[in-house]
């Protein structure tokens, strides 16, 4: 089974701004350090975060299109004219469903709701339901959770029903021409939170309609268990305000909950108070999600809107019933995808793209999400029925899914979503055709890297210090989820004191390990493989989440692992050498040099190899014959003759730069960070393949770092620097001229008029983005280039479109995120890192059977 290496990353210190939010608010360090690896940079932003209320949310009339919409719902309700909200079969468009049409109701509206039938129907609006909405005698269709791509529908029963949506979705180039419009994702939308669930966008919908008929909203704020529910179960981040909706949401179904929340929490066998974020997304949501996805999702709503206690029991237990039958042909979808996946090489498969006849539409989304939990790809799961497939899409971090989809615009019937999820509709005969090209969006944009999880520890902790009251105190963190992940923790040298595989075909693995006379259970779940590695006695280091565990009555405190690194992968003839905090590298150098006449010194770039080797060959006078440097842009017979007088043994002290480190050296300075993360990884699997004893020695430290972020600013162009390059072309170009030029002149021009410094390869790869966005056209000789600027289009032109700009941006964060690991990652991770990369260990990187 191929299973990807896990990444371990580490925040960033900042212990100032630590100490300044723990002392004013009067909290744990620990509570404050994991708020600053949230992003909070001020008291005032981490009192928010910790103790915000409905008072800062913002108001709802800055979201474009809000005073009409509310104007119309005003007059249909005085008017007496029947409304129709127009819903989605998901938890999110459920529970919007149920909130818009319990606030009309209060509000004495004449209102009516319509799901769709997800198997019949699909997603989102149709012809033929509004069609049947228009014959029924309404007057205005509200949408929630959908709407933003069907212009089509809307034009067709343009005159006849007015339709206001709100979406929370992706708005395509072209617009529905409804009454009005509600999502925060508009281009020319100013309302400052952009990240509303769908039931969001509803609720401030219903917060500004209450408020313009009652004045307050007050009472208005009883249905915040629904928005909470909706939002955590469509996995929006919880931050800004979904935080706050969600918070206070759950504080009101701890003490009040809506009758039909009440009566499944009860089939559940959850108690209100005890019900936290997790419990709504892994218990309460899939129950509600059941009723869309195996039989109809209006039973859901008919749960949230009724007020007879009978009847919310009974279809309480219907919908428990129904989640039970959603499990047995998921496990059936999922077994049939995993044989298709068998037959896959994974290694060359970057978006998993599965297809087959019958397939049941509910619950494909679902098993793309196990399928990318358990093999870290993108994935598109397609159910086909009479030609036409319908796909739910789901992503890993790094790969926008919806976007990927735009690229495939052509192949496509239909498709709308999000970075994360997306549904699609596509025919059959394309299928193969969509497969192959995600693969190549995602060789273009994906570097190896993003096909690994990456686990963000927020701190290292002594298991001494994990107590019921550091529980106590991260509680205060919550409610978890996008955003505001739970805080991970690290503690290092850990003995293990039991090890055994648990659960089914023992998928789970339990532990009890010991630091400093403490000993502390740990489950581990999906890795129950490691128990036949783990020995008594192993020593290990452990990323995990503090909690409890209950069970019979008893709570007892338990680590979550999510993951275990065995500390035995460094082979006896390798040495790590932790140098990243010397003040003097070149003195640094110099002592090894004397030490051993058999060193490599690895720079990043032409320039400080060169550097360094002069300043060696001055302050090592007696050994100035003995240091050579290399780098790419010499000669290819330059570069052979050098590496053969190395491998001679005709000199000792090579200063490089370049792919492929040599072996042969007993000594390796990694001066600065290595150009990319593959030479680094190949350099350690050399070693770790070797048997020759080597030392490496890492330089690079966190000022480094910090120097190394503002010199990416010069090296990759960003939107700043691509507008420069562009704004330069305009004062230097007339339209129809063709001036030559080079990217080295344009960047010493551009230097020189302190309008910032940009590297030629920059430059170049800034004209490359702007031809490709149809703003410039190049004709390119050998020694320059002839520009030639075309006009301007009248739409705003998103530089995200560009393949070059996203290949830029892709190398920059990936540069950026391996310069933070050498600079502060614990070498050990570092070396076992680069050695899972290339196959070198057996655990993490297994083959199929």
């Amino acid at each position: 089974m191929f299973k990807p290496a896990k990444l371990w990353r580490f925040f960033t210190d900042r212990p100032d701004l630590t100490e300044t939010i723990s002392k004013a608010l009067g909290i744990s360090p620990i509570v404050a350090k994991v708020m600053v690896n949230r992003g909070i940079t001020s008291p005032a932003e981490a009192k928010t975060f910790l103790f915000g209320s409905s008072e800062v949310l913002a108001d709802p009339c800055l979201m474009s299109g809000m005073d009409r919409a509310v104007e119309r719902i005003k007059y249909a309700i005085s008017e007496r004219q029947k409304i129709v909200i127009y819903g989605d079969y998901d938890v999110d468009g459920v529970t919007a469903t149920a909130l818009v049409y319990r606030v009309l109701s209060r509000l004495g509206a004449v209102v009516d709701y319509y799901v769709p039938e997800r198997q019949t129907e699909g997603y989102g609006l149709n012809n033929v339901a509004l069609e049947n909405i228009y014959q029924s005698g309404t007057c205005l269709v509200v949408t929630v959770d959908c709407g933003i791509s069907a212009s089509a529908e809307v034009a067709n029963m343009a005159g006849r029903l007015d339709i206001i949506i709100t979406d929370h979705h992706q708005p395509p180039e072209v617009l529905p021409s409804a009454l009005a419009i509600l999502n925060p994702k508009l281009s020319d939308d100013v309302y400052p939170d952009k990240n509303l669930a769908g039931v969001g966008v509803a609720f401030k919908l219903c917060q500004a309609l209450w408020q313009s008929i009652n004045g307050t909203t007050e009472v208005f704020m009883d249905y915040l268990d629904l928005v909470a529910v909706g939002t955590i179960a469509d996995v929006a981040p919880i931050i800004g305000e979904n935080r706050i909706l969600v918070k206070l949401g759950l504080d009101k179904l701890a003490l009040s909950p809506n009758l039909g929340l009440k009566a499944l929490s009860s089939v559940c066998g959850l108690k209100p108070p005890d019900i936290d974020a997790g419990k709504v997304g892994f218990v309460i949501g899939p129950r509600l999600n059941a009723a869309g996805r195996v039989s109809h999702a209006a039973i859901g709503v008919e749960l949230l809107i009724t007020e007879d206690i009978q009847q919310a029991s009974e279809i309480a237990t219907d919908l428990e019933n129904e989640n039970s039958c959603r499990q047995m042909v998921e496990k059936e979808v999922l077994a049939e995808a995993e044989a298709k996946l068998a037959a896959i090489d994974l290694k060359n498969e970057k978006v998993l793209v599965l297809a087959e006849e019958g397939w049941h539409s509910g619950v494909i989304g679902i098993v793309a999400s196990r399928l990318v939990e358990k093999f870290y790809r993108p994935v598109v799961m397609i159910s086909i029925q009479d030609g036409i497939g319908k796909g739910s899409c789901r992503s890993i971090p790094g790969f926008n899914i919806y976007q990927a989809l735009k690229e495939c615009d052509d192949l496509l019937l239909r498709y709308g979503g999000h970075a994360q999820a997306a549904g699609l509709s596509v025919d059959e005969s394309a299928i193969e055709l969509l497969r192959e090209r995600l693969n190549g969006v995602a060789a273009d944009w994906l570097s190896e890297e993003d096909y690994h999880q990456v686990i963000k520890v927020d701190a290292c902790v002594a298991l001494a210090d994990i107590s019921s009251v550091f529980l106590e105190q991260l509680a205060c963190l919550e409610p978890h989820g996008i955003g505001n992940p739970s805080p991970v923790f690290m503690t290092e040298d850990l003995a293990v004191a039991d090890a055994k595989a648990i659960g089914r075909e023992g998928r789970h693995l339990k532990l009890r390990v010991k630091g400093e006379q403490v000993a502390v259970d740990v489950v581990a779940w999906n890795m129950g493989d490691l128990a036949a590695e783990l020995e008594i006695g192993d020593c290990v280091d452990l990323a995990f989440l503090p909690e409890y565990n209950e069970w019979q009555g008893r709570r007892k405190l338990q680590l979550k692992a999510r993951d275990i690194l065995m500390k035995n992968s460094m082979p006896n003839h390798v040495s790590l050498i932790d140098a990243r905090d010397v003040s003097n590298k070149t003195a640094y150098c110099i002592e090894v040099i004397k030490a051993s006449k058999q060193t490599i010194v690895v720079t990043d770039s032409r320039r400080q190899a060169v550097q360094l080797s002069r300043d060696l060959r001055l302050l090592l006078p007696d050994d100035r014959r003995q240091i050579y440097y290399y780098h790419d842009l010499m000669t290819d017979n330059m570069k052979k003759r050098i590496i053969s007088r190395w491998q001679t043994g005709e000199f000792g002290i090579l200063i490089w730069s370049g792919e492929e480190i040599p072996g042969g050296a007993a000594e390796y300075i990694l001066y600065n960070v290595p150009s990319s993360r593959h030479i680094f990884n190949r350099l350690c699997a050399g070693f770790f393949q070797g048997q020759c004893p080597v030392r490496m020695h890492f330089l690079f430290g966190a000022a480094n770092a910090k120097a190394l972020t503002s010199e990416l600013t010069t090296l990759f162009p960003d939107r700043l620097a691509v507008g420069r390059v562009y704004l330069f072309l305009k004062g230097t170009v007339q339209c129809g001229q063709s001036p030559f030029l080079t990217a080295e002149k344009i960047a010493a021009i551009i230097s020189e008029r302190g309008q910032g410094k940009l590297a030629p390869s920059a430059v170049a790869a800034a004209l490359k983005i702007l031809e490709e966005l149809a703003l410039l056209r190049r004709n390119e000789t050998v020694l320059s280039q002839k520009i030639e600027l075309l006009p301007e289009p009248k739409e705003k032109l998103d530089i995200e479109a560009s393949l070059t700009y996203r290949k830029e941006m892709v190398a920059r964060r990936e540069r950026q995120q391996f310069a933070e690991e050498m600079a502060y990652m614990p070498l050990e991770k570092l070396w076992r890192q680069a050695i899972e990369f290339t196959g070198g260990l057996s655990h993490g990187m297994e083959e199929f059977d």
